[in-house]
């Protein structure tokens, strides 16, 4: 790490005060070396950025509880909402990041799944409800309990959030009326989100190895699926194909209208890193390989890069951006 000279408009202003001394033997006194990490816009590296076709436009903070680190950013059209894991929010502008408001959205032990937009409200899903706010003022307006304890999501669709449950039930959860429109016994705890395929097909991994695909506006079946393992990590859909990454050491494709399986690709590990669609190609950290590049089509390895860490963000002038 590179040493910064600490606070030097103060130390000249000391010794411009100290009295000078006889004394030839007299030594300047070292400099202050202050180590600390750099951060906020100090830690951006912006030739690197620069490589890849960005530039810093603008940095700023969230209302954090101390010892809270970032839990999820989520973009809300022209504003950007930043939630630590204790349930603070805090709202910015998307173009200039001022901060718009901050708040406490409940207890910080209850369990934060998502956020989203509808029009002039915010819509904070925890476990047990979802909290609605004005989204320009953050003036709490009202909440609407669920009749199951949610575990993952929620997806939505239109008028309807989408979200498992500990307990091995799909449900979906009507905005508009406050009430639950449907629920579908799944074949065991559904721990990972569940992701939209299309606006008929909702995909449920669980974690008995198996993925569920319903019909998110009525909760009707579509399609079953079996793998070996649980999910490893999060899904991703795109190309007609959900992908899902297995603790026995595989990613599967299966096809988004009837959950049948397209493809499994094998690997040496247990697949803990999400599987990220990338059009037509899926990329994935594979633990003690690399960073490996999947045929969206065929399910045939396109290439491995050995030395890559992190999982795939997004696809910049040809250049895959990664994030560890």
């Amino acid at each position: 790490m590179l040493a910064r000279l600490a606070r030097p408009a103060a130390l000249l202003a000391l010794s411009a005060l100290l009295p000078l001394t006889a004394c030839h033997t007299h030594r300047a006194p070292k400099p202050v070396i202050d180590d600390s990490p750099l951060r906020g816009s100090e830690a951006v590296d912006r030739d690197a950025y620069a490589k890849l076709g960005y530039r810093l436009d603008w940095s700023s903070f969230g209302s954090f509880a101390r010892g809270a680190g970032l839990k999820g950013v989520y973009p809300l059209g022209d504003l950007l909402a930043l939630q630590d894991g204790r349930g603070n929010l805090t709202v910015l502008r998307e173009a200039s990041g001022e901060k718009l408001w901050s708040a406490e959205l409940g207890n910080p032990f209850d369990t934060y799944l998502g956020i989203e937009r509808d029009g002039g409200s915010l819509i904070a899903a925890t476990s047990s409800e979802l909290r609605i706010y004005d989204i320009q003022t953050g003036e709490f307006r009202t909440r609407q309990p669920f009749q199951r304890i949610a575990a993952s999501g929620p997806a939505r669709v239109a008028d309807v959030y989408v979200m498992g449950t500990g307990s091995g039930v799909a449900y979906g959860h009507l905005l508009r009326t406050a009430q639950t429109g449907w629920a579908f016994t799944l074949a065991g705890p559904s721990t990972t989100d569940p992701v939209l395929g299309a606006i008929d097909s909702v995909a449920f991994a669980s974690d008995d190895g198996s993925l569920t695909v319903l019909d998110p506006g009525s909760g009707n079946l579509r399609g079953f699926g079996r793998m070996f393992g649980k999910p490893g990590s999060s899904i991703d859909a795109g190309s007609g194909h959900y992908f899902v990454p297995s603790s026995d050491q595989s990613l599967y494709a299966f096809r988004i209208d009837n959950a049948q399986l397209a493809w499994r690709f094998r690997t040496q590990t247990a697949l803990t890193n999400p599987a990220v669609w990338m059009g037509d190609f899926v990329a994935i950290q594979v633990p003690g390989t690399g960073l490996v590049a999947i045929n969206t089509a065929t399910g045939t390895q396109r290439w491995i890069a050995p030395s890559v860490t992190g999982n795939a963000v997004v696809l910049r002038d040809g250049k895959l951006v990664t994030f560890d």
